[in-house]
């Protein structure tokens, strides 16, 4: 699937990703050297249902956090 999203990404294009898959094990996929683009990753924190229980960006715990991947295919 990645060979194909950067077959059709034009130069300077942007792939984005929203996963709950962590950065350890997604940036294998993301990081290979036929892919010509920069890879950045965000975690951005998991909204709540309960008022009880508020998820802070301190905690670390990372099921606690989406993780964002951008990929930006390098100009030619």
């Amino acid at each position: 699937m990645l060979n194909e999203i950067h077959r059709v990404l034009s130069p300077n294009g942007v792939y984005i990703c929203i996963s709950y898959g962590v950065k350890e094990t997604r940036m294998n996929y993301f990081h290979k050297k036929e892919y010509d683009w920069t890879v950045l990753h965000h975690m951005v924190a998991k909204p709540t249902i309960s008022t009880s229980t508020v998820v802070s960006a301190e905690s670390k715990d990372e099921k606690n956090f989406h993780w964002v991947y951008v990929m930006k295919k390098q100009p030619r």
